[in-house]
This record gives C-alpha cells, structure tokens and sequence, in this order.
C-alpha cells in the first residue's frame, strides 16, 4: 500500500512530477515506498522500501512482528508509540502517562502525542525519540537514493507540526548538508 501511495503521490499528490521521492506511511505500523528515476524500486523480490524494519535499537529494542529487534516500527508506529508508553506507565505508575494508560480507553498514540503537547516530560521523551528515528532513516535512506521529496502520511501523522519539526530537526541533525539541502520534508 506504501508503493501504491507513493506513485499516487507522484502522479497526482504532494510529490507530484518528483523523480527522487521516499513515501513513508505511520499507522499500525511503517510502511514505504521509494520512487527512484520516477518509477517504483521494488528490488529482486519486492523488499526495497520496507523501511519500517530498518533497524534503530540493536541493543534495547522491542520486538517486531518481522522476528527482529528494534526495527524502526517498534519505535514509530501508533503500535510502537504505545508500547512504549505502556512500559513506561508501568514502571512509572504515579506519571500522568499511567494515569491516562489505566482510562476506560485503551492508551492511543493520539494519547501519547497529546499529553506531550501538554508538556508531559515522558511522553515528550517517547515522541523524541520517534522523530529521532524516523529522523535518522531518512537521513540515512538519503545517502542511498538522494530524495527531493520524502513525504509522511498515516494516522501518526495526524500529530502534524509538532511531529514533522521534531523529525525535521533530527533529519539535519543526522543527515548530510548535501542530502539535507535538496530534501523537503512534509505531509
């Protein structure tokens, strides 16, 4: 479905004629497509993309539907999001973050993001550390296949500014001036 959406981002979206482009997909968990000299690179057996299992945590990380640890999914899915905000929960029980988790409601990324606007110090730190990650695939993806464009779409980003600035700024943190100077992030 990523593939699907970054041609129809190509032809008819926000990334409309970009020959160079990543499409990256938040929601239950992360998906990508890459438009390489403005086709799909879909690779020998149709993996190229798959960038939510790009691995971020080697040593700490959760583990992923895939059987591996730490893929960039169990940091900045709405599912990763969450998990970790029940870890902290539990081992923080007095944290607004707790508090919120033992609601009549199941805790929501939507959750996480809000009480991270609201200045929550631990739900802030989990959203950090997603826009760090997503950040730092970007950034590392741009030196494979130098994007114009990398777009984000999907429910996560739904949390709009507050997540793509955060993102933004990792993606200069990580990435090199050259690929950071030609590369528009956005929605």
């Amino acid at each position: 479905d990523a593939n699907v959406a970054a041609l129809g981002e190509r032809w008819k979206g926000a990334g409309q004629g970009a020959d160079q482009m990543i499409v990256m997909t938040l929601g239950t968990g992360v998906g990508g497509g890459i438009i390489a000299k403005g086709d799909i690179l879909s690779g020998a057996n149709g993996m190229a993309g798959e960038i939510g299992h790009f691995i971020i945590d080697k040593e700490n990380g959760l583990l992923c539907n895939c059987g591996k640890y730490g893929c960039l999914e169990t940091i900045a899915s709405a599912t990763g999001i969450v998990k970790h905000a029940l870890r902290w929960a539990k081992q923080n029980p007095d944290s607004r973050l707790a508090k919120t988790a033992a609601g009549e409601d199941a805790l929501s990324a939507k959750d996480v993001f809000q009480l991270a606007k609201e200045g929550d110090e631990h739900a802030g730190q989990i959203v950090k550390q997603a826009a760090d990650a997503l950040g730092y695939t970007i950034a590392s993806l741009g030196i494979f296949c130098n994007p114009s464009v990398v777009l984000i779409g999907g429910g996560v980003s739904m949390a709009g500014d507050f997540l793509l600035d955060q993102v933004k700024d990792a993606f200069r943190k990580y990435a090199l001036p050259r690929v950071y100077d030609i590369c528009d992030i956005n929605q």
